[in-house]
């Protein structure tokens, strides 16, 4: 919920495809209102991610919130018992698994949720 503490907000955000500043300043007000921001049922990783399950995360080199994803896989890594999976598709945008047919990651992220649901 703390966007602006991350570079790749401040560097992707303004002109996104997908989500830019204003977009993603009505969801989060939408969300929770910002006294609760630091609440960990609203933002896990300000808790204790101890007993977190195991993770996968999908993310592309240029969204908004590839630092703050970045972050929380290393504190899923850090603080749980298991590693937390990343795949980052380069060069893509925010929410790019939706882009079926115009790029190869896309099929990679599909691949990627398959190998990962099948070892759980």
């Amino acid at each position: 919920m703390r966007l602006e503490d991350y570079d790749s907000y401040n560097q992707y955000c303004k002109n996104n495809i997908m989500l830019d500043q204003g977009v993603l300043g009505l969801i989060r007000g939408i969300y929770v209102p910002g006294e609760l921001w630091d609440h960990p049922y609203i933002s896990p990783m300000r808790g204790d991610l101890a007993g977190f399950p195991k993770t996968f995360i999908m993310i592309g080199s240029e969204d908004p919130l590839y630092d703050e994803n970045i972050a929380f896989s290393g504190k899923i890594t850090q603080e749980s018992l298991y590693t937390c999976e990343v795949l980052i598709g380069q060069g893509m945008p925010h929410h790019y698994h939706t882009f079926i047919g115009l790029a190869d990651a896309v099929e990679e992220v599909y691949q990627s949720v398959k190998t990962f649901v099948e070892r759980l």
